[in-house]
C-alpha cells in the first residue's frame, strides 16, 4: 500500500478499497482470504476462540470476516471462480493447418489449462546437459525404431545396440556426451538396450504374429478426421508396429514407464486414445481382423536383471484362443504363466480369468473405437470454443499437477471452482459404455 491503495489479492479480479479501511487486520484479511470459502473457514475457526479471545482487534477481524461470508465487503474477488477461462482468438492458435495429433488430445483431457499452454503458447523445457528420464525414453523409442526391424537368429545383439546407439547419440544427442557426468547412466542405457533386444527377440520367438510394419504413419486421406463447429481437423501418427498372422492385426506401441493398462477407466477420462485410435485407423484401412493392441514398456529400470516378463506387452486381445495361443506358445502348456502377454492357463489347459476384461469380442472393439472417436470430436469442440480452465485429471497414483512445469500459471486453487477429475474404475468395455 501507498497510503491511498492495495491491490487486492492479485487474482485477475483485481480493485482496490478506500485507504480509510486499511488496516493491519484488514490487510491480513485480504492477502489471506482469497475468497468466500476461505473466510467462511477462518470465520467458524475464530469463533471457536470467542469466549477466550475478547479484545477490540479480534472483534474487527471476526466483525469483518463476517461481512466476507455475508457478501457485505469490500473483497471484490470474494466471489472469484476460476473454472470459466475461455479464449477468444482460439483459431489463431489452435488447429490452424487442419491437423493435430492424439496425444495433443490425450493432454487437453489431462488438462485444458496444461493442453493450452503446451499446443497453445507453444511453451518448450529449457534444454539442459543433463539426462533426464524424458531423455531415456526418446533415445530408446528412437533405438528401438532402428534396430527391431533388423532382429534375426544370428544377429549379435551386444554389437548391434552398440552401433546404432551410439550413432544416435552422436547425431542428436552430443550435448549429453559432452557432460562426463553422463556416462554411468549412458552405459546403463547401453545395457537396457540390450535387455528389450533380448526380450523383443524371445517375444518374437515364441509368437506366429510376425512384424509387418514398422513406423506406420497415417494422416491427410487415411487420417482420423473430425469436423465441428465449422472446423475439420485430420488426425495422423505414427505406429510404431504392425503384426500380422492368419487374416489378423495387432498393435505394438513403444511406452515409455510404467504404464498399465488394467482397464478402462484411463478411457473414460480421455487420457489413454493412441493405442486405440491407432487400432481404430489401421482396422478402416484394411481387411484384416484386430487381434488385439499392446504397449511394449519401455521401463528404464536398470537396478533388475534381464528379465522377458518385465517387457511384458500390456493392452486388449481378441478373446479367441486360437489367437492368445499365437501370441505366446508357451500358453499351449497347462500351468503356464506368459511372459509375453498377460495370460495364463489353469490345470484343464482353459484360460485364467485374470486379465479376462481386456480379453474382448470384435463387437467390443468396434465398440472401444467408436467411443474414443466420440471423445476425440468432445474435444475438438471444447478446444475450438475456448476452454482452457484448469482442470487436472488424479491418476490415482499420482495427480497431473504433481508434474505440470504450469502450476505457478494456471491460478489452481480447489476453494477457486477448481476440481480435480478423479479416475474411476471400468473393468469392461460393457461397463465404459453404460455409464454414458
Amino acid at each position: 500500500s501507498n497510503g491511498n491503495i492495495a491491490i487486492v489479492n492479485g487474482s485477475a479480479e483485481c480493485d482496490v478499497f478506500n485507504a480509510n479501511l486499511h488496516t493491519f487486520d484488514n490487510e491480513n484479511i485480504i492477502f489471506n482470504n482469497f475468497n468466500k470459502a476461505s473466510a467462511k473457514d477462518n470465520f467458524v475457526h475464530l469463533l471457536k476462540g470467542w469466549q477466550q479471545t475478547n479484545t477490540p482487534s479480534y472483534i474487527q477481524l471476526v466483525s469483518t470476516l463476517n461481512d466476507v461470508v455475508e457478501g457485505n465487503c469490500f473483497l471484490s474477488n470474494a466471489n472469484y471462480n476460476n473454472t470459466k477461462s475461455q479464449l477468444r482468438n482460439v483459431n489463431e492458435l489452435f488447429f490452424t493447418k487442419g491437423k493435430s495429433s492424439i496425444s495433443q488430445i490425450q493432454t487437453y483431457y489431462k488438462c485444458p489449462y496444461e493442453h493450452f499452454a503446451t499446443y497453445g503458447l507453444k511453451l518448450q523445457p529449457v534444454k539442459t546437459d543433463t539426462i533426464k528420464p524424458v531423455d531415456y525414453g526418446n533415445i530408446i523409442h528412437e533405438f528401438l525404431e532402428q534396430s527391431v526391424p533388423l532382429l534375426n537368429e544370428d544377429v549379435n545383439i551386444p554389437q548391434l545396440v552398440n552401433e546404432i546407439l551410439n550413432t544416435i547419440l552422436k547425431e542428436k544427442y552430443q550435448y549429453l556426451l559432452n557432460n562426463a557426468k553422463n556416462n554411468y547412466l549412458i552405459k546403463a542405457l547401453f545395457n537396457e538396450c540390450v535387455r528389450m533386444l533380448n526380450a523383443i527377440k524371445y517375444q518374437n520367438s515364441v509368437s506366429k504374429f510376425k512384424p509387418k510394419f514398422y513406423e506406420l504413419p497415417f494422416g491427410g486421406n487415411k487420417g482420423v478426421e473430425v469436423a465441428v463447429n465449422g472446423k475439420k481437423v485430420i488426425f495422423g501418427g505414427i505406429i510404431d508396429r504392425v503384426d500380422e498372422y492368419n487374416g489378423h492385426f495387432r498393435i505394438i506401441d513403444y511406452k515409455t514407464g510404467s504404464d498399465e493398462f488394467k482397464d478402462f477407466g484411463e478411457v473414460k477420462l480421455g487420457t489413454r486414445l493412441q493405442l486405440i485410435m491407432y487400432l481404430k485407423q489401421f482396422k478402416d484401412n484394411t481387411s484384416l481382423k484386430p487381434a488385439g493392441a499392446f504397449y511394449l514398456p519401455i521401463v528404464n529400470d536398470f537396478g533388475k536383471n534381464g528379465i522377458n516378463d518385465m517387457y511384458k506387452l500390456k493392452g486388449i486381445m481378441l478373446d479367441e484362443m486360437n489367437i492368445v495361443l499365437a501370441m505366446d506358445s508357451s500358453l499351449e502348456n497347462v500351468s503356464t504363466k506368459s511372459n509375453v502377454i498377460n495370460a495364463k492357463t489353469l490345470k484343464d489347459g482353459m484360460l485364467d480369468k485374470q486379465g479376462s476384461n481386456l480379453r474382448l469380442s470384435p463387437q467390443d472393439f468396434d465398440i472401444l473405437c467408436d467411443y474414443v472417436y466420440d471423445l476425440l470430436v468432445k474435444a475438438v469442440k471444447e478446444i475450438t470454443n475456448g476452454n482452457i480452465a484448469p482442470e487436472p485429471v488424479d491418476f490415482g497414483i499420482r495427480k497431473e499437477c504433481e508434474y505440470c512445469p504450469y502450476l505457478g500459471m494456471c491460478n489452481f486453487n480447489e476453494r477457486y471452482g477448481n476440481v480435480i477429475k478423479a479416475k474411476e474404475k471400468v473393468e469392461t468395455v460393457s461397463k465404459l459404455t453404460e455409464e454414458e
